[in-house]
């Protein structure tokens, strides 16, 4: 299926996932390009959980998103909607992002500014250092979902010996160093796009201002491609929202607190198979009803189970 016939179609949004109502929401653009060739037998593996294509130079051509990807795996699920998940993901924007304060410090120094351009530099030097590290979790979430299944691989090792308390620990530290760094460096981003707008040079500060916006999102997000849970809930909140009773104004509240935004598809997908709600109801929900419901879910298992990973089944 060619780009343009996949836009006809479906509604897609800047990034490229589609968005209308269906099978493929919350998906990118070129999964119906493959479920196709799924139809016409031309899968290169199929398991019978996933079906397996090799990307080759014409579907990258034809989507440029999959430039560095090796393979994209599809499935179903009970309710008919279709995942993906790829291997060999493109690099992570820290590059680009660098560029574009590199680009902005070389317009300074060519206006004489070499003090304001030393500090451009100095953040994009540091954003191209740690990000080497924190581009992972925040940007590569296919890295931070087999990170957590080697984190819980190792727990399921250490468990008769104690150890999952000690590995679970090391997951939760890891992951809290992660989202702090990338406030510090969004934080860094702010005062130098401040100190150049303070100097008149406002299309500069923007473009600063734009790359700390690109981080400040990523940081924000609760779960990756996969539906994986990838932030803490508080505990206050665990608490609030799986006590006795009922309990939807707390969750209501949390969901506020917290910016709580679900992935719709997978959502609905994971509250069908919950059980308590069908088909029809769900799609008539609204994005908040459904963040809420899968909040309240996650609190209880939190609260009964001590962990709740996620959209994943």
């Amino acid at each position: 299926m060619k780009r343009d016939e996949v836009k006809r179609q479906y509604r897609v949004d800047e990034n490229g996932v589609i968005r209308s109502p269906g099978k493929f929401e919350g998906e990118m653009l070129y999964v119906p390009h493959f479920w196709e060739a799924y139809l016409d037998g031309m899968a290169d593996d199929d398991d019978g959980t996933w079906m397996k294509f090799n990307v080759d130079e014409g579907d990258r051509r034809e989507y440029p998103e999959l430039q560095g990807v090796r393979t994209v795996k599809l499935r179903t699920d009970d309710s008919g909607f279709v995942h993906s998940q790829v291997i060999g993901a493109p690099k992570p924007r820290v590059i680009k992002l660098a560029g574009m304060l590199d680009a902005v410090a070389d317009s300074l120094e060519a206006k004489g500014l070499v003090k304001e351009a030393a500090e451009v530099d100095a953040v994009a030097d540091t954003i191209e250092q740690r990000l080497k590290q924190l581009s992972r979790p925040l940007l590569r979430k296919e890295f931070h979902r087999k990170r957590n299944e080697a984190f819980e691989e190792r727990a399921r090792q250490e468990e008769e010996r104690a150890g999952r308390a000690r590995w679970e620990s090391e997951k939760n530290t890891y992951k809290e160093n992660a989202w702090k760094g990338a406030e510090k460096l969004a934080t860094m981003l702010d005062v130098v796009a401040d100190s150049l707008e303070s100097k008149g040079l406002v299309r500069e500060a923007a473009e600063v201002d734009a790359v700390s916006n690109t981080i400040e999102a990523a940081a924000a997000k609760w779960f990756d491609e996969q539906g994986n849970l990838i932030r803490d809930i508080p505990k206050e909140a665990v608490s609030a929202c799986s006590g006795p009773g009922r309990a939807d104004e707390a969750v209501e509240s949390w969901r506020k607190k917290l910016n709580f935004e679900v992935p719709r598809a997978k959502a609905i997908s994971y509250l069908r198979e919950y059980g308590a709600w069908d088909a029809p109801e769900l799609q008539a929900m609204d994005d908040d009803d459904l963040a809420e419901k899968v909040l309240w879910i996650a609190c209880g298992d939190i609260k009964e189970r001590g962990e709740w990973i996620g959209l994943t089944h």
